[in-house]
């Protein structure tokens, strides 16, 4: 069991976190006041965000300052396995976990930052939090506030023996909200509070008329043979071949994209149709990002392959006509992407698992064809 640090190391700590915030404007006035702020919620929003591009250097080092005393060496260990320094390493887990959901505070910062340091960058404690508060994965928190509740919440439950550090975590977000007592309640404005439950109810959207199917655009129009339908909104975010500049996923940094990707705001679960006629050769879940993959094989022996799609509704051996729906617009393996379509066009079925990713542009031209060769794209 991790042991939990001293009075004095607690206090050091937390004086080193003061520090940061007061580097990062006027949040010296909250955390060093005599006396706590009666609406600790506004009084917290004073702190400068966090620029979600390029994280403030002193916060990397006032977040390895205060995660080292809490997990001895951990920190060390997580960055050697990885053949970088900590404060990269650090920086990885912000440009993966923290920046894509729109987290610009420094303490909920860290706490994510803690999280992957105990349990590893690839833990699955924020998918887990999105899911309990009703959120899409990856995208902007709306209630930070009840966020950095459940999260601890998932935290304390991952490893309920580690009864030191969970007290420990609940004193250091104590310390940053006034409201926070014993760990147990989170004064709000307005006289409301939170508190850390076994069970948090969704966080509901508000009532809408849902979607009619029929309104949700395609990213093909099979019978104008096109992709990206003029007026659709939807657009190509990845080409064919082009190297990925993302550290988002940085095992695909630097490499070579196999197809194109497709994407639209608000476009998850839009229709998939198919381009052409042919034979479903594959109908099947597959890890490593892909998830739900669709692979049509043609009459002249090209293959198109549909990939992320969050429903399957065709099965290997159905033909399939074109126009014909065959699922709907997902995130991929473990809903680890935003919303998109994945399409590729391999140059036969010996490719139709093939990675979608390479080292050269050489490699990605043997296995695939660049599916706007073949087929038209009406942007």
């Amino acid at each position: 069991m991790t042991s939990a640090p001293d009075a004095d190391s607690l206090k050091l700590a937390l004086s080193e976190i003061a520090a940061a915030q007061e580097r990062l404007r006027r949040a010296a006035e909250i955390l060093n006041a005599d006396a706590p702020p009666a609406s600790p919620g506004p009084a917290l929003k004073q702190a400068r965000p966090l620029e979600l591009g390029s994280p403030p250097i002193d916060l990397l080092d006032i977040a390895r300052a205060v995660i080292e005393p809490v997990l001895p060496q951990k920190l060390t260990e997580r960055a050697a396995g990885a053949g970088e320094r900590p404060r990269d390493w650090l920086y990885r887990v912000y440009s993966v976990s923290i920046a894509p959901r729109g987290i610009s505070e420094p303490v909920a910062s860290i706490v994510v930052m803690l999280a992957a340091v105990k349990f590893g960058l690839r833990h699955q404690l924020l998918l887990q939090t999105e899911n309990r508060l009703g959120l899409a994965h990856k995208t902007a928190i709306p209630n930070l506030d009840r966020f950095l509740e459940a999260f601890i919440a998932e935290m304390a439950a991952a490893d309920r023996a580690d009864s030191r550090l969970n007290l420990w975590l609940k004193r250091f977000v104590g310390a940053h909200y006034p409201g926070f007592r014993g760990g147990e309640r989170l004064e709000l404005p307005g006289g409301a509070t939170l508190r850390i439950p076994d069970e948090i109810a969704p966080i509901r959207p508000p009532a809408t008329e849902p979607i009619a199917e029929a309104a949700l655009t395609s990213p093909m129009d099979p019978a104008a043979a096109v992709l990206i339908p003029p007026g659709s909104g939807w657009r190509i975010t990845l080409s064919f071949a082009q190297i990925l500049r993302s550290q988002n996923h940085p095992a695909y940094q630097g490499k070579h994209h196999s197809g194109i990707d497709i994407y639209r705001w608000n476009g998850y679960r839009a229709p998939v149709h198919a381009m052409r006629a042919g034979v479903v050769i594959e109908s099947l879940y597959l890890p490593k990002g892909f998830g739900n993959t669709v692979v049509i094989e043609h009459e002249d022996g090209s293959c198109l392959r549909y990939t992320h799609v969050d429903s399957r509704l065709v099965n290997q051996g159905d033909r399939v006509a074109r126009g014909q729906k065959l699922g709907t617009v997902g995130k991929g393996a473990k809903n680890i992407y935003v919303a998109h379509l994945h399409l590729d066009m391999p140059r036969s079925r010996a490719y139709s698992r093939a990675r979608s990713y390479y080292d050269t542009a050489a490699e990605v031209a043997e296995r695939f064809i660049d599916p706007l060769s073949q087929i038209a794209a009406g942007i």
